[in-house]
């Protein structure tokens, strides 16, 4: 099957081009049932979710973040770590600069490799929880100076806001419809 409007090959059962966004046509049997067959039912069918289709609003800030502001993040932040923690935020943040590339570019895989961020995500944010944790448990135990007892709790506090950005985010992907409009499904 190819698009009517780019003319790309998209394959067989899809709603949508995952190459252009566009609403591909309904089979005869589908169109009837749902009263699209008339020219006022192809007309609203095709305006239905028009406005939605493409990667702005919240989308379009998802992907500046992975793209642009996580990387910048990691810069300012990740020199008081050890190297092989930084190493792992290195690679979290490429990937996020693939995903986010490819959800901008509306690819056909764009929500399976989100689906796999946000996998990685979710367990390097659990990590840092139980590592300032277990340090912040370690400091009040041994009495240390409290300059270092601050900095466990300040990256305790950090670690539960990433895991409630990340589960907003998740929230979002699964309901938005302009992500179902965009990439004809959600998360």
């Amino acid at each position: 099957m190819f698009c009517a409007s780019c003319g790309s090959n998209i394959g067989p059962a899809r709603h949508f081009c995952p190459f252009c966004g566009a609403k591909l046509g309904l089979p005869a049997a589908v169109a009837a049932r749902s009263g699209l067959s008339t020219p006022e039912g192809r007309y609203a069918g095709s305006l239905q979710g028009s406005d939605l289709v493409g990667v702005f609003g919240w989308l379009l800030f998802f992907c500046v973040i992975l793209t642009v502001l996580g990387p910048l993040l990691l810069i300012m932040d990740r020199f008081r770590d050890p190297w092989f923690i930084i190493l792992f935020a290195w690679l979290k943040v490429v990937f996020g600069v693939f995903v986010g590339i490819n959800l901008w570019s509306r690819a056909q895989h764009a929500l399976k490799l989100l689906r796999f961020y946000f996998v990685v995500a979710f367990v390097f944010a659990l990590l840092g929880l139980i590592g300032s944790a277990a340090g912040y448990i370690l400091q009040s135990v041994e009495k240390s100076d409290t300059f270092v007892f601050l900095g466990s709790m300040e990256r305790f506090v950090v670690a539960l806001v990433r895991l409630g950005v990340l589960a907003a985010w998740f929230s979002y992907f699964r309901t938005s419809k302009r992500v179902k409009a965009t990439y004809g499904a959600n998360l």
